[in-house]
């Protein structure tokens, strides 16, 4: 009879630690990458810090704390890791968004 009270917990704790980001590894270097990335977070959103020498942009976009990461690969690639959270919970939309904005410029 009470084995439906389990559930709602376990639902919330997946919501918490579920997948918040996403990543692709780009043919561009990591110095062109970050300065697109930092101009299309800019415009999204509002930038509460950034440091190029670690690859790291975290901001403010749609009421979302946003987190990029940028990791220099073999040859001329970069991979770039975004993650996204509101009220604690993923929002893969607004990650795809933003990286959808980023290869977007990077055209």
């Amino acid at each position: 009879m009470l084995t439906g009270v389990t559930v709602l917990p376990v639902a919330i704790a997946a919501a918490f630690i579920g997948k918040d980001s996403v990543r692709q590894i780009i043919d561009a270097s990591f110095e062109h990458l970050y300065k697109v990335s930092l101009e299309v977070v800019e415009r999204m959103g509002t930038i509460s810090e950034h440091d190029a020498s670690s690859g790291v942009i975290k901001a403010n976009i749609n009421g979302a704390m946003v987190a990029l990461i940028l990791r220099k690969n073999a040859g001329n690639k970069t991979e770039i890791t975004i993650s996204a959270r509101k009220y604690m919970f993923p929002k893969l939309d607004i990650a795809g968004g933003v990286l959808y904005q980023i290869l977007d410029k990077l055209q």
